[in-house]
């Protein structure tokens, strides 16, 4: 699991983010993990579903392509159910 600096960097670049950007999925998976959330399922290969007890559950969508970026529209989500800007502001150093 990604230490607390780690994700840190990466809540403040998806804060940061500007419309049409895409992020990279280990990153994402890394952020959703860190909030306790575990791998569902992945369905087909690009759908992916995090689950957490007592939380909804995060779906995301990795880029045809590759399968190895995710779009900025499902990080906007991320940052909302996990309320990633005030744990930012709370935890910056």
């Amino acid at each position: 699991m990604a230490g607390k600096k780690r994700i840190l960097k990466i809540v403040e670049k998806f804060l940061r983010a500007k419309r049409g950007s895409e992020f990279s999925y280990t990153e994402v998976k890394a952020v959703i993990e860190y909030f306790g959330y575990v791998l569902a399922k992945e369905d087909p290969p690009h759908k992916v579903m995090f689950k957490k007890e007592k939380s909804p559950p995060i779906s995301i969508a990795r880029s045809h392509e590759s399968h190895k970026k995710v779009k900025w529209g499902y990080v906007k989500k991320i940052c909302k159910i996990l309320n990633l800007e005030e744990w930012y502001e709370c935890n910056k150093e």
